[in-house]
Protein backbone atom coordinates (compact mmCIF):
# COMPACT_ATOMS: atom_id res chain seq x y z
CA UNK A 1 0.00 0.00 0.00
CA UNK A 2 2.81 2.05 0.93
CA UNK A 3 4.89 1.88 -2.40
CA UNK A 4 1.32 2.96 -4.69
CA UNK A 5 0.62 5.89 -2.41
CA UNK A 6 4.35 6.88 -3.20
CA UNK A 7 3.46 5.82 -6.45
CA UNK A 8 0.55 8.00 -6.84
CA UNK A 9 2.58 10.50 -5.34
CA UNK A 10 5.64 11.10 -7.60
CA UNK A 11 2.99 10.44 -10.31
CA UNK A 12 1.59 13.62 -9.82
CA UNK A 13 4.24 15.52 -8.85
CA UNK A 14 5.57 14.46 -12.54
CA UNK A 15 2.07 15.46 -14.48
CA UNK A 16 1.92 19.17 -12.94
CA UNK A 17 5.72 19.63 -13.32
CA UNK A 18 4.88 18.63 -17.25
CA UNK A 19 1.84 21.05 -17.24
CA UNK A 20 3.86 24.00 -16.05
CA UNK A 21 6.36 23.18 -18.07
CA UNK A 22 4.21 23.41 -21.22
CA UNK A 23 2.51 26.37 -20.16
CA UNK A 24 5.56 28.20 -19.95
CA UNK A 25 6.93 26.79 -23.33
CA UNK A 26 3.59 28.20 -24.93
CA UNK A 27 4.37 31.88 -22.94
CA UNK A 28 7.68 31.45 -24.06
CA UNK A 29 6.75 31.18 -27.92
CA UNK A 30 3.07 33.28 -28.08
CA UNK A 31 3.83 36.08 -30.74
CA UNK A 32 4.23 39.58 -29.68
CA UNK A 33 1.07 42.55 -30.73
CA UNK A 34 4.03 44.48 -32.49
CA UNK A 35 6.47 42.62 -34.74
CA UNK A 36 9.90 44.78 -35.79
CA UNK A 37 11.30 42.62 -38.19
CA UNK A 38 12.36 38.93 -38.43
CA UNK A 39 15.59 37.23 -39.24
CA UNK A 40 16.59 37.22 -43.10
CA UNK A 41 19.98 35.50 -42.50
CA UNK A 42 21.94 33.94 -39.64
CA UNK A 43 25.43 32.15 -39.42
CA UNK A 44 27.05 31.02 -36.11
CA UNK A 45 25.00 31.66 -32.76
CA UNK A 46 22.74 34.25 -32.74
CA UNK A 47 19.95 34.22 -29.32
CA UNK A 48 17.04 37.09 -29.13
CA UNK A 49 15.13 37.98 -25.93
CA UNK A 50 13.25 40.19 -24.22
CA UNK A 51 13.18 41.11 -20.64
CA UNK A 52 9.90 38.99 -19.68
CA UNK A 53 11.52 35.94 -21.10
CA UNK A 54 14.06 34.15 -18.77
CA UNK A 55 16.08 32.49 -21.40
CA UNK A 56 17.14 33.72 -24.85
CA UNK A 57 15.84 31.54 -27.97
CA UNK A 58 17.90 30.60 -30.12
CA UNK A 59 17.37 32.55 -33.35
CA UNK A 60 16.23 31.00 -36.45
CA UNK A 61 14.95 31.77 -39.51
CA UNK A 62 11.30 31.58 -39.03
CA UNK A 63 11.56 33.58 -36.00
CA UNK A 64 9.95 36.96 -35.28
CA UNK A 65 11.25 39.92 -33.78
CA UNK A 66 9.17 42.12 -31.44
CA UNK A 67 9.63 45.36 -30.15
CA UNK A 68 12.23 45.97 -27.36
CA UNK A 69 13.77 42.31 -28.19
CA UNK A 70 17.58 42.17 -27.60
CA UNK A 71 20.06 40.40 -30.09
CA UNK A 72 22.70 38.23 -29.24
CA UNK A 73 25.31 37.75 -32.02
CA UNK A 74 28.27 35.78 -31.01
CA UNK A 75 31.73 35.26 -31.61
CA UNK A 76 32.20 34.61 -35.69
CA UNK A 77 28.76 34.87 -36.29
CA UNK A 78 26.67 38.01 -38.36
CA UNK A 79 23.01 38.08 -38.59
CA UNK A 80 21.11 40.19 -40.82
CA UNK A 81 17.49 41.40 -39.73
CA UNK A 82 14.69 43.08 -42.21
CA UNK A 83 12.62 45.55 -40.54
CA UNK A 84 8.77 46.14 -40.78
CA UNK A 85 10.13 49.70 -42.20
CA UNK A 86 11.82 47.76 -45.12
CA UNK A 87 15.38 48.32 -43.81
CA UNK A 88 18.14 45.86 -43.49
CA UNK A 89 20.53 45.79 -40.79
CA UNK A 90 23.39 43.45 -40.69
CA UNK A 91 25.10 43.03 -37.43
CA UNK A 92 28.79 41.50 -37.05
CA UNK A 93 30.10 39.59 -34.34
CA UNK A 94 29.72 40.16 -30.75
CA UNK A 95 27.23 42.36 -31.26
CA UNK A 96 24.11 43.42 -28.83
CA UNK A 97 21.17 45.26 -30.01
CA UNK A 98 18.02 46.63 -28.68
CA UNK A 99 15.19 46.73 -31.01
CA UNK A 100 13.45 49.71 -28.89
CA UNK A 101 11.31 51.21 -31.26
CA UNK A 102 10.47 50.38 -34.77
CA UNK A 103 8.46 52.11 -36.61
CA UNK A 104 6.04 50.70 -39.37
CA UNK A 105 5.83 54.34 -41.38
CA UNK A 106 9.09 55.27 -43.20
CA UNK A 107 8.54 58.85 -42.01
CA UNK A 108 8.95 58.17 -38.75
CA UNK A 109 12.04 58.07 -36.52
CA UNK A 110 12.80 54.17 -35.15
CA UNK A 111 14.96 53.68 -32.00
CA UNK A 112 17.73 51.35 -31.87
CA UNK A 113 20.04 50.83 -28.66
CA UNK A 114 23.58 49.34 -29.46
CA UNK A 115 25.15 48.00 -26.52
CA UNK A 116 28.07 46.84 -28.34
CA UNK A 117 29.22 45.75 -31.19
CA UNK A 118 28.65 47.37 -34.70
CA UNK A 119 25.77 46.91 -37.40
CA UNK A 120 25.23 48.41 -41.05
CA UNK A 121 21.74 49.13 -42.57
CA UNK A 122 20.40 49.45 -46.18
CA UNK A 123 17.14 50.81 -46.95
CA UNK A 124 15.90 52.35 -50.15
CA UNK A 125 14.30 54.98 -49.37
CA UNK A 126 16.44 56.13 -46.99
CA UNK A 127 14.83 55.71 -43.14
CA UNK A 128 15.75 57.77 -39.89
CA UNK A 129 17.38 56.18 -36.98
CA UNK A 130 18.19 56.97 -33.40
CA UNK A 131 21.05 55.15 -32.15
CA UNK A 132 21.30 55.33 -28.52
CA UNK A 133 24.44 53.75 -26.50
CA UNK A 134 26.00 53.74 -23.42
CA UNK A 135 28.68 56.40 -24.13
CA UNK A 136 26.76 58.91 -26.62
CA UNK A 137 23.45 59.52 -28.55
CA UNK A 138 23.00 60.17 -32.12
CA UNK A 139 20.68 59.54 -35.20
CA UNK A 140 21.64 58.07 -38.91
CA UNK A 141 19.52 59.14 -41.95
CA UNK A 142 20.22 57.60 -45.28
CA UNK A 143 20.18 54.81 -47.73
CA UNK A 144 23.13 52.81 -46.09
CA UNK A 145 25.00 53.75 -42.85
CA UNK A 146 27.08 51.70 -40.52
CA UNK A 147 27.32 52.18 -37.00
CA UNK A 148 30.19 50.33 -35.14
CA UNK A 149 30.64 50.57 -30.81
CA UNK A 150 34.19 49.58 -29.50
CA UNK A 151 34.24 49.05 -25.45
CA UNK A 152 36.75 52.21 -25.45
CA UNK A 153 35.67 53.85 -29.15
CA UNK A 154 33.13 54.84 -30.46
CA UNK A 155 31.99 56.23 -34.84
CA UNK A 156 29.18 56.89 -37.03
CA UNK A 157 30.49 57.06 -40.42
CA UNK A 158 28.17 57.31 -42.81
CA UNK A 159 27.97 56.45 -46.47
CA UNK A 160 25.06 58.22 -49.05
CA UNK A 161 24.15 59.16 -45.81
CA UNK A 162 23.94 62.34 -43.52
CA UNK A 163 25.27 62.07 -39.66
CA UNK A 164 22.68 64.38 -37.61
CA UNK A 165 24.40 66.06 -34.23
CA UNK A 166 24.91 63.38 -31.61
CA UNK A 167 24.64 63.77 -27.67
CA UNK A 168 26.93 63.16 -25.21
CA UNK A 169 25.74 60.88 -22.22
CA UNK A 170 26.14 62.81 -19.37
CA UNK A 171 27.76 60.09 -16.64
Amino acid sequence: MTVTYCSRFFLRILITSLILAAINNAEASKPCENIAGKFVSIEGKIEFGNDSQRERQIATLESSLCQNDMIYVGANSRAAVALVNEAVLRLDQNTTMRLVDVAAKSEKRSMLELVIGSFKSFSRPPRTFAVNTPYLNGSIEGTESPCELKAIAHSLPCMKARSLPLTHKAS
